[in-house]
């Protein structure tokens, strides 16, 4: 009897701390007991090693922040068969988000000369949970 083929598993990062990625790392024992059974196609964070998709899974970690990641985000749904968000930015816009409901001017009148430049020269793409942007599945993955 053949043995099953490994489920493929991607891990991606949006606007993010990293930290539920460094989280998954502290699993390793876990990690290692599924070893014979997924192949860890995708994860930066880990390996530089890559594995075209499609994916099996994917485990989004990270907020929406510019044109660029809401493309990119419907490239990855496209190509993975779950999407699965974990932590606070994939799931719900994370302290990225926070700049929907502020003043930009406002905050600009508090800070110091360099940080009002930087400010006022930072794109203006609503933050959004990867979730939100994923819910489109154009696009296409090749193997």
């Amino acid at each position: 009897m053949a043995a099953a083929a490994k489920k493929t598993l991607a891990v991606w990062k949006f606007s993010s701390c990293d930290g539920c990625q460094l989280s998954l790392l502290d699993l390793e024992d876990e990690l290692l007991t599924l070893a014979d059974r997924l192949e860890i196609a995708q994860f930066l964070e880990a390996s530089s090693a890559t594995v075209a998709g499609p994916y099996d899974v994917s485990l989004v970690e990270g907020s929406i922040t510019t044109p660029h990641d809401a493309e990119r985000i419907r490239a990855v749904r496209a190509c993975s068969r779950a999407l699965i968000t974990i932590g606070a930015c994939a799931t719900a816009g994370g302290i990225q988000a926070l700049r929907n409901f502020a003043d930009v001017e406002e905050f600009t009148r508090a800070t110091s000369r360099r940080l009002r430049l930087r400010l006022r020269s930072a794109p203006t793409f609503p933050s959004t949970s990867s979730s939100t942007g994923a819910r489109s599945t154009s696009g296409s993955c090749s193997r």
